[in-house]
Parts: C-alpha cells; structure tokens; sequence
C-alpha cells in the first residue's frame, strides 16, 4: 500500500475510525456518572449555585460559567462542552465521548504514520493499529479509573486533544500546501488547547516552540501568529480569578515540604503500573538495536520536556489526582508507540506480537468485566433513585475500585446532594446504602 496515497483516503482514514470507535464504544459502554457529572449536569456544582439548577438553558449554562470562572476556575471552555454532552443522559453522553476518543486515537495513528513516512520507516498500518490500541489499553487501571471512565474528567483532560492533535497533523504538511484556510483552523485548534486545561495547553505552547526552535520551516508570521492566540487563551485560563479563589493557603514552605511526597508520587504513578512494564520494554529494545543512536528518536527527545510539564503542577497545587497523569501518560505513549512499530513492522517474530496482542486483550478484558458488574448494579439504582418511594436502596458496587466515587465510600458523603439534585430526590426522602450481594436475587 502507498503511504502517500493511502494518508489522502478519506475511505482508509473512515475505516481506521470506525475501528477506534468500536474499541472506545466498548470501553465507555459501561461506565456510569460518577462525582462532579452529577452536579455539573444539573449547574449544582458548588454552593452558590442553586439559581442556575432550576432550568437548564443557554442563559443558565453561561451564568453558571461565569460563576465558575470567577469562584472555582478557569476551565469554562470544555465545561461547556461537558455541560451540553451530560445533557445526553448516560448512553448519550458515553457515544459521545467514544466518538472522541475513537478520533483523538485516529488522528494519532496519521500523525504517526506520517513521522515515520518522512523519515523512511517502515511502518505496517495493521501493526501501527493494534500498537497504538494495545499502548492506549494498557493504560495504568488508576489513570483509566480518574480520567478515561469519569466524564467530568475525561472532558477536560483527553477531549482537548483532539483540538491539539488536529493543529498537529495539519501543521505536518501545511507548509507545503500553503493554505491560508488550514492556517485559520490551526489556529483555532492551538486557541482551543490553549484554552482548554493548564496541562494541555502549556503543552501546546511547549510544542510550537519546539517546531520553531528545531524546523526552519515553521519560522513564519502565521505560525508566530498561532502561537500567539494560543498564550493568549492560556493566560485567560490561567489568570481565571477562581484559580487564586481556589487555591486557598497553599503556600512556597508547603511546596517546598511536599517535594519528596509528591516525586515519590509521580515515580510511583508511572512506573509502578502497567506503563512501567511498557517503558521497560521499550528501553531494552532502544538499547538492544540501538535505537538511540538514530535521528529518527532523537528527533523525539524534545517530548520529554512536553510530558515533564504537567508534572510540575503537582509541586504548586494543593491537591493532585491519578486524571493529572494522563495528558503525560498520553505523550509517552507516543513515543512507546513509535518504538514498538518500528520493531515489529520490521521483525520477523511475528509470533512475539501477536502473543503481546493477546496478552494485552486478556489483561483489559478482566478490567471490562468489572465494570459490566458495577454497570448492572447502577442500572438497578438508577431505577431506584427515579422512583417515588419515601426510602430508596442504593446497592453499593462489587467492584469498588472500579468506580470513580460513591456517597456511601469514606469521605465522599457530600456527594449525595448532587445526586439528589440529579434526580430531583426530596430532602425527606431516605436513601439507605446496601451490600448488593445479599440483597439482590
């Protein structure tokens, strides 16, 4: 197949698609609301709140907006989109979050493909495929729990790169065509990141500044004038005065006592995971053919100052969670992915591939079992919690683990009012907290 060619078809990139989507559908077909969805689908996110809950409009949606930006924080953009998306309901909202995701993994295997392409590499697409599926599941369960399988999350940390990702692709060959309209959507894209999230879009500006400090080509008005917009929407997300609001007491000698702590958490998070066993991997095959002697890695070492960025937040913030590791994890497995097709495209142990495939397969079908179980469960309290009893049972999950929080957990109480609001529970109505195992037939 022509890689050239095959890069232009719009059947081929459809059909790549399509497979993403199957595999993000059945990923996201049975994860339920968890945590702030509740609350935010009903503009009842934080005390102070309650006049937007009563109707949701576009008027409420943007008072609501506002009120987050200046009390709770600057991420209103892709709340917005969150908002409207929780409106689907759970089904709705889940097809479209794998629609998403199904798109943010295509556009990554294109922009592969194309790196690879530029430089003479071999690259088989079936390879490239089951490679960047196989990274993508093997994602640590912590981080697929917090981020992947939480749509308040999900929003706000992957969504935004399907923007980021987009501005990406486009700029591989942009300077070629010379289209002043790609220029435009590039633009938005990189406004869009900037604007998104504290992680991605620092990462987006590191990243346009690593093309125009290493590519000539990228050294003109249009991509300074990218650049631009994109510090701009970072600065309006960054000085959101409900990021200070927020912030609280979190002062320099409580950074400075939380370094040991919070490396000790980052190390952990990465390497003591299923990604850990990936990074082991792809540093015995760097090391064994040499890897890191040719330009085609080398060119890749500048991703290590974008995947090193967001970590640094987890020094100046109060409080950090597993969601924070994803933009990172995310860009790591880019170049795990590269890595892992470039062996095997060109390896003639086809068998150690296919074995890594199923191996992988078995691993994530145990996680999506345990989900199917809490699933079942949620439906029946679903039900439950539409009714108009005076006491309602709430079956707790058989897979704790595999969901992101429940009013009846250890310090998660304060999530019951959100859930009330949700289904507009009345405060008398008792809502009693059982083991589902003795209590469902």
């Amino acid at each position: 197949m022509n890689i050239e060619k095959s890069d232009n078809s719009w059947k081929q990139k459809f059909f790549i698609f399509f497979l993403f989507f199957i595999l993000t559908y059945i990923q996201t077909k049975y994860v339920w609301f968890y945590y702030d969805d509740y609350g935010y689908a009903k503009l009842y996110f934080k005390i102070g709140t309650d006049q937007f809950s009563n109707d949701i409009n576009l008027t409420n949606i943007i008072g609501y907006l506002k009120w987050h930006y200046l009390h709770w924080g600057g991420r209103v953009v892709f709340i917005f989109f969150l908002i409207l998306a929780l409106q689907l309901g759970v089904s709705g909202f889940m097809l479209v979050n794998a629609v998403i995701l199904a798109f943010i993994l295509t556009v990554t295997f294109f922009i592969i493909k194309y790196y690879l392409y530029k430089r003479n590499l071999k690259s088989n697409n079936v390879v490239l495929f089951l490679t960047i599926a196989g990274v993508w599941l093997f994602l640590p369960r912590v981080t697929y729990v917090s981020s992947i399988f939480w749509g308040s999350a999900v929003s706000l940390y992957a969504w935004p790169l399907a923007f980021l990702l987009t501005g990406l692709k486009i700029l591989q060959n942009v300077q070629e065509e010379k289209s002043f309209f790609k220029y435009i959507l590039v633009c938005i894209c990189f406004f869009m990141s900037g604007i998104s999230h504290e992680f991605i879009g620092g990462m987006a500006i590191i990243l346009l500044s690593i093309l125009l400090i290493k590519e000539q080509k990228y050294r003109n008005t249009y991509i300074y004038i990218v650049l631009l917009f994109t510090i701009l929407g970072y600065v309006f997300l960054l000085l959101a005065p409900g990021n200070f609001a927020r912030r609280g007491d979190f002062g320099l000698m409580q950074m400075i006592e939380n370094i040991p702590e919070r490396t000790l958490y980052i190390l952990q998070g990465i390497f003591i995971s299923t990604y850990g066993i990936i990074f082991s991997i792809c540093c015995f095959i760097t090391i064994k053919y040499k890897y890191y002697k040719l330009a085609w890695l080398k060119n890749l070492y500048p991703l290590f100052i974008v995947i090193l960025f967001p970590f640094s937040f987890f020094y100046v913030v109060w409080q950090t969670g597993r969601q924070m590791f994803f933009p990172s994890m995310f860009f790591l497995g880019l170049i795990f992915i590269i890595i892992l097709t470039v062996f095997f495209s060109n390896s003639k142990k086809i068998y150690l591939y296919l074995f890594t495939s199923a191996s992988i397969i078995v691993f994530y079908s145990t996680i999506l079992y345990q989900y199917k179980e809490n699933y079942n469960i949620l439906v029946i309290n679903d039900k439950n919690l539409q009714s108009c009893n005076n006491e309602i049972i709430f079956y707790k999950m058989p897979y704790p683990h595999h969901c992101e929080g429940m009013p009846y957990m250890s310090g998660k109480s304060y999530l019951e009012p959100l859930i009330r609001k949700y289904y507009n529970i009345d405060k008398n109505t008792k809502i009693i907290y059982k083991d589902y195992i003795n209590n469902i037939e």
